[in-house]
């Protein structure tokens, strides 16, 4: 039978604490609470016999980010020859992918098709309203990263 993993609530009850004074301790973050240090050293030692892994769901629910990096890649095949042969888009997904595991954030593809993008682009399709538009160029849009594609071998 597997076991149950450990949730904050099961350390807050052995603790004898509240779970929002665990979550503080855990997450290094008092506020304007005097949090003993024998306490926050007893929590974490709790944290460590318990084997208390914290929920990624809970965290990203909180912190409203998904940890979800969007990357657009080229269309299944790119010039007849599948983009997975692509040796520097494979160097890219490695690279990425060995950065993101230390910080449980994963790597969502988009395949960047040309009939999306027309489809993107179709006479009569609204366009974002302009603050909108406004807000995003004054941001820099900085939630997207380009990232130069090989030059394709003629």
């Amino acid at each position: 039978m597997e076991k149950k993993r450990c949730n904050i609530r099961d350390l807050a009850k052995a603790a004898g604490l509240s779970a929002g004074t665990v979550s503080r301790i855990l997450n290094n973050r008092p506020g304007d609470m005097k949090i003993p240090e024998t306490t926050r050293a007893r929590v974490i030692e709790l944290a460590r016999k318990m084997e208390y892994v914290p929920n990624i769901h809970a965290q990203r629910l909180f912190s409203k980010r998904s940890g979800v990096i969007g990357l657009v890649i080229p269309s299944a095949e790119r010039n007849g020859s599948p983009v997975f042969g692509c040796t520097h888009l494979s160097h890219v997904l490695a690279g990425m992918e060995r950065e993101l595991d230390a910080t449980f954030r994963r790597i969502e593809l988009r395949p960047d098709g040309r009939r999306r993008r027309d489809a993107a682009r179709a006479p009569g399709r609204p366009l974002p309203p302009p603050a909108r538009q406004q807000r995003r160029r004054r941001r820099g849009n900085r939630r997207q990263r380009r990232i130069p594609a090989a030059p394709d071998s003629a």
